[in-house]
Parts: structure tokens; sequence; C-alpha cells
């Protein structure tokens, strides 16, 4: 996916994919109940990736500021949350960091 240009240098952006079908069992039709997300930061990468590896790296890190889909908090606390996920996965690809 093509990561859209940040507007603003303290913005931390983050992209949420909601819906989709299992690979598993493609018969079952557009699952309501999935949602992915990937938590870029303010210098996003070119493109991104949106899986599992990304939605467990960014929920792990910003954990104390979701609210549902969402994430709100204090913009310090956002930006250091927002640097630690590239510690836990390679946002282009979704492969684990080494």
């Amino acid at each position: 996916m093509t990561v859209p240009d940040s507007r603003r240098a303290d913005a931390v952006l983050y992209l949420v994919a909601k819906g989709g079908q299992t690979t598993t069992n493609k018969e079952s039709g557009d699952n309501p109940a999935i949602a992915l997300m990937t938590v870029l930061g303010s210098k996003p990468p070119a493109n991104a990736v949106i899986n599992e590896m990304t939605t467990v790296a960014s929920v792990w890190t910003h954990a104390q500021f979701l609210e549902g889909t969402a994430i709100k908090g204090y913009a310090l606390g956002l930006k250091i949350a927002a640097g630690n996920v590239p510690n836990v996965v390679d946002l282009e690809t979704a492969a684990t960091a080494a």
C-alpha cells in the first residue's frame, strides 16, 4: 500500500484495515470483525504492509493509547510508542525486526 504524505511533522500516522476474508475459509465472505493496523509514525515509509505482525507490534506498543480502532493520547507518548514499532516489525515488509 502506498502511504499518504504527512503534512505535520509532529503527526503520528496509523492505518486501520477493517473487514476482509480469511484465507482458510474463503466461502465465509466478508468478516466485519477483522481489524488490522500498523502505526507508521511521523516519517512513514513509502510503502507499508498491514497484517497480523504489524497489528501485534502496533497494539503492543500503543496499548495505553487505544480507544477502539483509534489511537489517542499526548504527543510525546504517541511519538515514543510509534518509534518503538520498527523495533518489533519492519513496516515495509512486515518481517520481524532483527
